[in-house]
């Protein structure tokens, strides 16, 4: 297992083509804005999680889960995004939880690939500057069990493409 609960981290990172095994954890990890030379301070493109992975409270800046493979449940709950979040291409083949998250630019999974429930329950999206820019992009993006955006607070939305299989619930949220 890996486990990196409440760290800082003020320094580009990159995971990508990384394959964990076991259980993963950055519940409450600080991932703080860098002046970096790419586009994403933390990486994870490409990325395998055979086992649970947990980022519970943690504190992204420009974060990027491209292309990546979640086996097990995948956890963001309570997370929050200052930058930039991007899961295009991700798969996930377990459950997700993005309860009460809160984005304060953009986030994207177009092309994502959700086969477990996905719950975003009291999600919120702000969004960045760029009006004509998707804050909250589900383009192409494909639910094959239940999705719940139930009391979420969407931004620019744009599901374009979007696949959604069951139940769906937008319940009580504001765009």
């Amino acid at each position: 297992s890996l486990v990196c609960e409440e760290i800082t981290v003020a320094v580009d990172v990159s995971f990508e083509n990384a394959a964990f095994n076991g259980p993963v954890s950055f519940d409450g990890a600080r991932f703080a804005e860098q002046a970096s030379t790419v586009d994403e301070n933390i990486i994870f493109n490409h990325a395998t999680f055979h086992n649970i992975a947990s980022f519970r409270h943690t504190s992204f800046y420009h974060t990027s889960f491209q292309d990546v493979t979640f086996h097990d449940t995948a956890v963001f709950e309570h997370a929050t995004a200052n930058g930039t979040i991007r899961l295009d291409g991700a798969t996930f083949h377990a459950d997700t939880d993005f309860d009460e998250l809160r984005c304060e630019k953009d986030i994207s999974f177009s092309d994502a690939v959700f086969h477990g429930e996905a719950s975003f329950r009291g999600v919120s999206v702000i969004g960045g500057a760029d009006v004509l820019a998707d804050d909250f992009s589900l383009v192409n993006t494909r639910f094959t069990a239940r999705a719940t955006f139930e009391q979420g607070t969407f931004g620019f939305t744009n599901a374009e493409g979007a696949e959604f299989n069951t139940c769906v619930s937008f319940e009580r949220s504001t765009f």
